[in-house]
């Protein structure tokens, strides 16, 4: 895995004050921020609305440890959440949702992303 990127979405009411969450947490992770670039991605405004819209993380990882490194910052992370969101993690064609307290779909994550870089 060479310098690929993720997306990171959630949807339910909280999603952008947990998507600022996760944003956060990834941030202060010493491990993600030494080896990959984590950014926010805002969405246009719509017609009836007067700013943006906070519509993902974007995380650009250099290898595919950080794919493991990611998964333990997330299940961190989740554990410290309340209301558990859905979070949709996307890499190129490949789109995996997590939806509660699914520690072997976040496993899954981890095993899909390697294979979808080698």
């Amino acid at each position: 895995m060479t310098a690929n990127t993720i997306h990171i979405g959630m949807s339910g009411e909280e999603a952008e004050k947990e998507l600022q969450s996760f944003y956060n947490w990834l941030r202060d992770d010493e491990d993600i921020r030494q080896h990959a670039q984590v950014a926010l991605r805002w969405s246009p405004p719509k017609e009836s609305e007067m700013g943006t819209a906070l519509e993902a993380i974007e995380l650009v990882l250099s290898n595919s440890f950080e794919v493991a490194n990611l998964t333990l910052a997330y299940l961190a992370w989740r554990y410290t959440r309340r209301e558990k969101p859905k979070v949709t993690f996307k890499h190129g064609d490949l789109e995996i949702t997590v939806d509660g307290d699914d520690e072997e779909t976040v496993k899954k994550i981890i095993r899909s992303f390697k294979e979808d870089s080698e």
